[in-house]
């Protein structure tokens, strides 16, 4: 991971594994080296960066695998409802990270360049962005 890269917060879809019709949502947070999913009853998957690969599959879904578990991650274009858990999460990883996709009101963060239209291109965003942070 590069020493002076700004930390990461996104809401993301997530799934178990690429065949679960559904899945509910987490926010992605990667800071000081360590990447979380955390959702509103805790954290799903914890890894340093560089034992973490990321990898955009066809159906633009992120691919994450690490010694920990692995998930399939995506990215929204819009946001319907937000669990309060989730965006008391956002609002309090968010100060002076990189945010990709819609956030909650209060997050004080700043909007990534990447920021872009369409979960695809969420998603993709969210792969570049985990890359340039080391994640293999």
């Amino acid at each position: 991971m590069n020493d002076v890269a700004i930390p990461l917060v996104a809401i993301v879809g997530f799934k178990r594994n690429r065949f679960a019709p559904l899945g509910g949502m987490r926010v992605l947070t990667v800071r000081d080296g360590v990447i979380r999913l955390q959702g509103k009853n805790g954290t799903d998957l914890e890894s340093e960066v560089a034992a973490l690969t990321a990898r955009l599959t066809r159906t633009r879904t992120v691919r994450l695998e690490s010694a920990a578990g692995s998930a399939y991650i995506y990215g929204f274009a819009q946001l319907s409802k937000l669990p309060d858990a989730l965006s008391q999460i956002v609002i309090r990883e968010s100060a002076g990270a990189e945010l990709i996709g819609p956030c909650p009101p209060g997050a004080l963060g700043v909007m990534s360049p990447k920021n872009v239209t369409g979960a695809a291109k969420v998603s993709r965003a969210l792969a570049d962005a985990l890359h340039e942070r080391g994640v293999g």
